[in-house]
């Protein structure tokens, strides 16, 4: 449907070893709104790469990987 909702984002975070708890989870989600689109995950995450928050930029490229196919992001798979 083109959003990531919270399983999803919990199978992502899964992907690359970190557990969430429903609350880190609800708080991210909140952070965009509610469902987030492609675009406002990629504004989430520069915003957090620029230093807006406490997660460790690993952490960040782990979760850019946990949708990675090829050396790439479909934007598709998020329509």
């Amino acid at each position: 449907d083109g959003t990531i909702n919270k399983n999803d984002l919990r199978a992502a975070f899964d992907n690359v070893g970190k557990l969430m708890d429903e609350s880190e989870l609800d708080d991210m989600l909140s952070e965009v709104g509610g469902g987030c689109s492609f675009d406002a995950m990629i504004s989430m995450f520069q915003s957090k790469m620029a230093g807006d928050s406490n997660d460790s930029d690993e952490l960040i490229v782990q979760a850019f990987k946990a949708y990675e196919e090829e050396g790439k992001i479909e934007a598709e798979m998020f329509r």
